[in-house]
This record gives C-alpha cells, sequence and structure tokens, in this order.
C-alpha cells in the first residue's frame, strides 16, 4: 500500500456498559486475560488499569466497525500496534487489519474522541483514519522462502495464493487422487494439515522465533502449527484441513484454544471468513472434482450450542458441494461412496468431526476414525497397527511454549511421508506443512516424469531402482509385469515370464495386470519384484489423467 493519506469522518456512539455487571466483569477479564500475555502495547497498561484496556480494545473494534460500514468494506482487526493518548478525550490508534478473505496485511492510524456522560463513556469516533505504509521485512522467513513464496509480509510470512505450484509435484498429486478413483472416500489417503487454521498467514503466531524443523531451543516460542493459508496449503495438494471452531468474544472463530475457551483471542480469525475462502477455492473452475475434507475439532465446549454460526456460512459458501448425512444415508444406505460416485453427484466437500457432535447434522459427519500422536506411530511393516479396514489419523504438534511445552517432543513430528504413505495411513496430519514435505508423499511418479504427455498409448513401468513410476521409449522392452489378486488387492504377484507391454502378461491363476493404487500395494509389487522393473497398468486411468478436472 502506497503511503498515501486520506481522511473521512466517523460520528457513531457507542455506549460500553453491559446489561450485567457480572457479564461486565466476565468480559473485562476475557480481555485482560488474552493483553495481558501477549506483547504489545497493552501489556504493560494492563497491570496498572485493566478496566482501560478493555475500553481501548472496544474501542478499536468499533473504530473497524465503522468503517468497514461506511465504506461498503470487511477489514478484520489483527492487533493493535500502538495506542497514544493525546489528551483525556483524544486517543489515536495504529491498528494491524487484514481483509475478511484473507490476505496482505495493512496498517491504519484512527483517531478517536471519548466523552463522558456521568459514570458511562461514550465513544465517538470523530476524526481521520489514515492508511500507513507497512514496514516491510526484508526477505521471507525461511520456510516461506524454501516454498519458493513470491510475496511476504511485514513480519516475513507468505501472503496468501503466493506460493508457485510445481507442476510435476501438482501432477504426482492428480494422479494419486485419480488412480483412487474408485475407493471408498474413507480408505483414500489424504495429506492433512493439523490445527490448519492456526496459521502465520492469517496472523497467528506474529512473535514465533523457533526455527524449523526442530529441535528447538528450550526458551523460544512457536505458537502457529502452519504458516501458509487455506488457499496455498490447497493449491499445494493438503486436502484435508483440520480447524477448530470456539464461541468466544461474541463469535465463533478460529482458536487454539483449551477449556472454555481458554486462549481464545479477540482478534482471532472468524469461522466465516475461513469457510468463505475455502468456499472460493471450491468454485474455482480449476478445483471442480478435487475431494476436499474438513475436520472440525468441535464440542459443546467449543462452540456452546450456536448451530446457525457453523451451519449457516457452510450452507452460504459451501452450499450443495458437501455431501451431507442425509446423501450418505438417503443415496448409498448409510456407506461411504467412492470418488467417483461423489463426483458424479458434484459433492466434492467432507465435513466431519471427531465424536458426535455435529450440530444437528445437517452438514456435519460423525467421527469414523481412530487417532493416536505421531510418537505412537511405527514404520512399514508394522505400519502403527493399520490393517486393510481399519481408519487411522496420526497428528503431531509443532508449537512451542518456551520450558512449558515441547509440541514435537512431546508428540512427535512429521518430516517426511514415506513411511504414512507405505502404510496406506488416511490421515497423516503434519505441521508446518510445505511443498517439500509434500513430495515425500509422491509414490508415483519418478521426478521429471512424465516427460511428455500421456496418450493412450503411453507405456508405464514401475523403475525398480528408484521405487518410481516412468514412461517408456519402447513399450515393446520386455518386462515382468505387477499382478494383482482378483479378490485382494493387496496380494501382488510378478507374471511367470516379462513381456511386451501391449500382450497379455502371464499372471499366476487368480490374477491379473494391475496397478498400485496407493503405496502399501507399491510396496508389495517391490517385495515380489526382487530388485527387476515391471510394468503397471496405468492404461485404464490414463484418460482421467489427460482430462481436466470435472
Amino acid at each position: 500500500m502506497k503511503n498515501i493519506t486520506y481522511l473521512f469522518l466517523l460520528f457513531s456512539t457507542v455506549n460500553l456498559e453491559v446489561s450485567s455487571q457480572k457479564c461486565l466483569e466476565q468480559e473485562i477479564k476475557n480481555y485482560l486475560n488474552y493483553y495481558s500475555q501477549v506483547p504489545g502495547p497493552f501489556q504493560e497498561l494492563a497491570a496498572s488499569n485493566p478496566t482501560q484496556v478493555y475500553t481501548y480494545a472496544k474501542t478499536a473494534e468499533h473504530a473497524v466497525e465503522q468503517y468497514n460500514n461506511k465504506y461498503q468494506v470487511v477489514y478484520r482487526l489483527r492487533g493493535i500496534v500502538s495506542y497514544k493518548e493525546i489528551s483525556k478525550s483524544v486517543v489515536t490508534f495504529t491498528l494491524r487489519l487484514q481483509a475478511r478473505g484473507g490476505g496482505e496485511v495493512i496498517h491504519g492510524l484512527f483517531h478517536v474522541h471519548r466523552t463522558y456522560l456521568g459514570e458511562k463513556q461514550t465513544i465517538t469516533l470523530l476524526s481521520s483514519v489514515v492508511p500507513l505504509a507497512v514496514p516491510k521485512k526484508s526477505t521471507c522467513d525461511k520456510i516461506s522462502r524454501e516454498a519458493n513464496c513470491s510475496k511476504c509480509d511485514d513480519l516475513g510470512r507468505c501472503i496468501k495464493g503466493q506460493v508457485p505450484l510445481d507442476p510435476w509435484l501438482a501432477y504426482a498429486m492428480k494422479t494419486q487422487r485419480e488412480i483412487q478413483i474408485d475407493q471408498s472416500f474413507v480408505q483414500v489417503q489424504y495429506f492433512a494439515a493439523h490445527n490448519a487454521f492456526n496459521d502465520r498467514a492469517d496472523g497467528y503466531g506474529e512473535a514465533d522465533d523457533c526455527p524449523w524443523p526442530p529441535p528447538y531451543h528450550p526458551e523460544c516460542f512457536s505458537l502457529a502449527n502452519q504458516e501458509f493459508s487455506f488457499t496455498d496449503m490447497l493449491n499445494m495438494g493438503y486436502h484435508a484441513l483440520e480447524i477448530d471452531p470456539w464461541w468466544c468474544f461474541d463469535k465463533i472463530r478460529l482458536s487454539h484454544a483449551t477449556d472454555h475457551a481458554l486462549g481464545c483471542a479477540p482478534v482471532d480469525r472468524h469461522f466465516e471468513d475461513a469457510i468463505m475462502e475455502i468456499g472460493q477455492w471450491v468454485h474455482k473452475p480449476e478445483n471442480q472434482g478435487k475431494v476436499i475434507r474438513l475436520y472440525f475439532e468441535d464440542g459443546e465446549d467449543h462452540t456452546q450450542g450456536h448451530d446457525e454460526l457453523i451451519n449457516g456460512p457452510i450452507q452460504q459458501y459451501l452450499g450443495d458441494k458437501v455431501f451431507t448425512p442425509s446423501d450418505k444415508n438417503d443415496t448409498f444406505g448409510g456407506k461411504w461412496p467412492t470418488i467417483r460416485q461423489l463426483r458424479k453427484l458434484n459433492k466434492t466437500v467432507i465435513i466431519t468431526t471427531s465424536g458426535t457432535y455435529t450440530h444437528g447434522g445437517a452438514y456435519i459427519h460423525d467421527g469414523y476414525w481412530n487417532e493416536t500422536i505421531v510418537n505412537e506411530f511405527t514404520p512399514y511393516p508394522k505400519c502403527g497397527g493399520k490393517t486393510s479396514s481399519n481408519i487411522l489419523r496420526f497428528y503431531c504438534d509443532s508449537t512451542n511454549y518456551g520450558p512449558f511445552w515441547d509440541g514435537p517432543k512431546e508428540t512427535g513430528v512429521i518430516l517426511n511421508f514415506t513411511e504414512f504413505v507405505k502404510c496406506r495411513i488416511q490421515y497423516p496430519a503434519a505441521d508446518q506443512v510445505n511443498p517439500s514435505l509434500l513430495k515425500t508423499g509422491v509414490f508415483t511418479w519418478a521426478e521429471g516424469q512424465p516427460a511428455s504427455p500421456l496418450t493412450k498409448a503411453s507405456c508405464v513401468f514401475l523403475d525398480i531402482s528408484i521405487q518410481r513410476w516412468k514412461v517408456s521409449s519402447n513399450c515393446t522392452t520386455q518386462l515382468f509385469s505387477a499382478c494383482v489378486n482378483r479378490t485382494n488387492n493387496e496380494h501382488w504377484a510378478i507374471s511367470q515370464t516379462p513381456s511386451a507391454y501391449n500382450s497379455k502378461p502371464s499372471c499366476p491363476d487368480a490374477f491379473q495386470f494391475g496397478l498400485p493404487v496407493n503405496g502399501f500395494q507399491q510396496q508389495k509389487i517391490i517385495e515380489v519384484a526382487k530388485n527387476v522393473s515391471v510394468w503397471i497398468n496405468l492404461t485404464p486411468y490414463i484418460p482421467l489423467l489427460t482430462a481436466t478436472e470435472t
């Protein structure tokens, strides 16, 4: 934003009196709990004049509301940078603002006039608001820089939509989606972003100073679980977002809070804004057919029965894209459909909670999986107890509260998806997700492959030396073929003799030429191939890989 001053007048009076003295005392306490712990202009004032902290905080919130109303825009207050008491009746604030859909942060200078009528304080926003130049950091921080982010904010964090896509990685992720198209939704592997809402791109963890990856210095702080916006995580290929809604400060907000919303902040993102951002991504033409999973970590203590404030934004921004519990019961008899079936219905959003708190069940499914921390995961072949039928989520936590909590030590950390892919774990939920981490989840194409666009005549083999797929330049090459059992797709063999790709492979009885649709099946091929590269049957899926996703 250019450093250009413009003026407008805001005439609005707000009575800060709360109907119940008890409610007022609790509200002041909530504001004080937040601002006394957060580095900033109110931290020292909180100790000497807690009521004034509350008054200033409410004044700042109202100033933003009036600005939005006057100019028909929607900015959210994401922080109070500074304040200055010019006189008993005049205060100026520098406020940190962000558009409701995320994106670049701006600073605004607000002039506020206050008057007193007896014991009641009345706020009148009487003077100008000046957009200020946001101080820029010279470079992006380490995580954003390594993702080749093209534009970062004043704190060095990547601005929404600024992570460039790696064409090879995008195609590999598309391949892994398409070959699972006939799997039940609950058996499809999703790379998940744990606490996806708690990201620095949206103002969380502004003071984070722990280097990534761990181990951490014992005195550092890292409050944000993620670096990038929902938009960037979805663009990368993290199609499972985990979200924590809480009722606090008179809104449903996204907060990394604990019991009774302790830790929730008055500047935390509005739930409806987050759902709007996801809806904007879902409705883009290039994202049609991409089935995403939203997991709400919710409960009575979280959202306190405000069903309409959860269901309303879902209906408004996601609407008929949501595969509902009614869809599941009425269309599929209570069973989970395949990805192909979901696409046929044009239902590409699944929303679930871990328990049964579903806000009436209009949009949100009951939980259907078991979960534990990454420290409990055991690599292939034990696979953390994974079987062909159970549904597992392993999660980690990157947060660190100085000497009080070390998330990576307590829960483990996911720095590589390889073993989770080998074990076909449905939901490996990682922190600080990024493109480099996602590359470790690729079990299909070798880097640079396919070297040219696929056609109906393309023949693909599993190069045993690198355990990845390649397109052969000569389909008459004599290779053994991967053969899958017709009744058990986790039982594999290789053909009895080598042959050209287009020749009928000599698979054993009860087996047929097949394609591994997950990393576990590929691992079984690697074991029976015994250091020999093999043909794999990608041909049935080539039309899906050469068409625009619809």
